[in-house]
């Protein structure tokens, strides 16, 4: 994946390869691509191409969550399949709540959520068996007297100094049970213990796959999210 910036800096470019071999010729290739950006306030997308071997057509399509989903089958005997997903998007910078502002009606207006929605998506908690260890903790961030956005950052900045980035310890199988005892693992392992904290003190929370554009390496940290 290769990701640089243009004038003005909110601008970005991705292309994101995905390239299987095979041994043999495939035949009756059936697959499935989200690499699709999403276009929202936050998000305007410029252009998106999808560049695939023998050139097939996609069925696009929304899944359950909402997400776009497309897909494809090659025919054509082939030993290669490559899939180009290129966008072109400028990103607009969020409107972040400034000041911890009436704090009890938005954790007021959070539990109506929840009565209205008890089984919403973003609610649910999975099987954890360190469940009393990770609640104790989280206890410790309750305040009604604190919004709901601050406890998020106080939570999310508990993950980045207490967790160490660690590739090839995981995989996307790995439970929150090992991850919480490892304190390590990579991205995906941190939003999975983030969500989990977020839902239990009554915040929906969802994963949302992207891109981020490292500092110093020609383009500002900034997350380009996709749908998926």
């Amino acid at each position: 994946m290769n990701c640089r910036n243009f004038a003005p800096m909110s601008e970005y470019r991705i292309k994101h390869i995905t390239r299987y071999t095979y041994p043999a010729a495939v035949i009756d290739s059936a697959n499935q691509v989200m690499l699709f950006p999403l276009d929202d306030a936050q998000q305007e997308v410029k252009k998106h191409e999808l560049l695939i071997t023998h050139q097939p057509s996609v069925e696009v399509f929304a899944d359950y969550f909402g997400n776009k989903v497309g897909i494809f089958s090659i025919i054509r005997p082939h030993t290669q399949l490559l899939i180009e997903s290129i966008i072109q998007v400028i990103t607009h910078e969020a409107k972040w709540p400034v000041h911890d502002y009436d704090a009890a009606s938005q954790w007021e207006n959070l539990g109506i959520i929840r009565d209205q929605f008890p089984y919403m998506d973003f609610m649910l908690l999975e099987h954890i068996d360190a469940k009393e260890e990770i609640t104790a903790l989280v206890n410790s961030f309750k305040n009604k007297n604190i919004t709901p956005f601050n406890i998020a950052k106080d939570m999310c900045a508990y993950v980045y100094n207490n967790f160490e980035y660690r590739k090839g310890i995981t995989s996307v199988e790995t439970k929150v049970d090992e991850i919480w005892q490892l304190k390590a693992g990579v991205c995906q392992d941190f939003a999975h213990v983030l969500l989990v904290m977020l839902r239990m003190v009554g915040i929906p929370a969802r994963y949302v796959s992207g891109y981020i554009c490292p500092k110093g390496k020609s383009c500002v940290a900034k997350v380009l999210r996709m749908h998926g």
